[in-house]
């Protein structure tokens, strides 16, 4: 028995450790900059960091580090076998150690995930809002079929009269969510979570509700925006930290959500690697959906002067603050939609109780 709820209890914390292994690499990277910024050896500062992380993977990984850092391997060495962290961590911290400048090189690291973070959060809010007004029109929308409606139906009934056809099929909804809400309500919700699921959060089949997203819900504009402005700031602040531009793609590959742009920057990659241009693999692939013209010659002409770095930073400063001002009229943007929805539910509910009334009293007029 002990043996068994110790089983129980360590499964447990490895899946603790799983959702708690992102927030210890943030933490594990922000006290490492400040510590080895504070002239502490990294020896002991990976002991001291050891001791605030949560997650047993992690703290197996840094008592691994120390051990080979005091073997004689380099820092970027021991993080690279850990599996932990991406390549283009690294490749920046590797830069770090051979410029002298791995304080600096962590700290960039740390500003750049914040970012990506920033983007995320910026999308999520901006889908967030519709998500939330459907779901308390729905919610209301069942208040009333499942206990309004009803009462209406056997007043109706007595009285014997002809109803609208609206009013017949509210009250017959009315009436199948009566008997049977019970088993419809929770299995609409799996469905609509499951839907949510598939479409949206499972990784093999994500892609299909990006591709919803990007090409029939409207989110163009957000996705676009907050794309550029994820690479023109991590680009640009990678390539000046000395990081070769190969890497700095793999830094686009791994922070970003959405195939499509993922797609687009492994066949970038794949293209400079090869000897190509930007300006060639512009023309040779469609990129306008992605990156709008004057984007792509802003790249180009930057790219034969040598000043990509400041140019791509120059975008991500452009697209930071118009991602942040869609992301402010998203709300005002998706309002009139979302009340012309309210309004055909409150109106078709009204007509559907109004209606027999007017009805009544018209017969009851007409008999005298």
């Amino acid at each position: 028995m002990k043996k068994a709820i110790k089983k129980i209890e360590k499964e447990n914390e490895e899946s603790f450790s799983f959702f708690t292994l992102k927030e210890d690499k943030r933490y594990f990277l922000e006290n490492l900059s400040m510590l080895i910024g504070a002239s502490i050896p990294i020896n002991k500062s990976l002991l001291i960091i050891e001791k605030g992380v949560r997650s047993r993977r992690m703290k197996r990984a840094i008592k691994a580090m120390v051990e080979k850092l005091e073997g004689g391997k380099n820092l970027s060495e021991v993080i690279n076998e850990s599996g932990i962290f991406e390549s283009y961590v690294v490749s920046l911290i590797k830069v770090g150690e051979k410029t002298g400048k791995l304080t600096d090189n962590l700290k960039v690291i740390i500003g750049q995930k914040r970012k990506n973070e920033s983007f995320k959060a910026k999308i999520v809010s901006a889908m967030l809002y519709p998500f939330i007004i459907l779901f308390i029109s729905l919610m209301i929308a069942g208040g009333v079929s499942l206990f309004l409606l009803p009462k209406l139906a056997k007043v109706f009934s007595d009285l014997n009269m002809r109803l609208p056809p609206i009013t017949e099929a509210m009250i017959s909804f009315s009436y199948f969510i009566e008997d049977y809400g019970l088993i419809f309500i929770p299995a609409l919700l799996f469905v609509i979570s499951l839907f949510a699921y598939f479409f949206f959060f499972k990784k093999e089949t994500k892609f299909i509700g990006q591709y919803l997203a990007f090409n029939v819900f409207g989110a163009k504009k957000v996705i676009q925006e907050s794309e550029l402005a994820r690479l023109g700031y991590n680009m640009g602040i990678l390539l000046k930290s000395g990081l070769p531009i190969s890497e700095c793609f793999n830094s686009l590959i791994d922070s970003t959500d959405f195939y499509c742009y993922c797609n687009l920057y492994k066949k970038l990659k794949i293209s400079i690697e090869e000897g190509e241009t930007f300006s060639q693999f512009f023309e040779k692939n469609n990129a306008d959906d992605f990156f709008p013209r004057p984007i792509q010659q802003m790249i180009i002409v930057s790219e034969n002067s040598g000043t990509l770095a400041d140019t791509m930073f120059n975008i991500g400063q452009i697209y930071q603050e118009k991602i942040d001002n869609t992301t402010k009229n998203i709300s005002s943007i998706i309002e009139p939609i979302l009340l012309i929805i309210v309004w055909v539910g409150v109106l078709s509910l009204s007509l559907a109780i109004i209606l027999p009334i007017y009805n009544f009293i018209g017969n009851f007029n007409a008999g005298f």
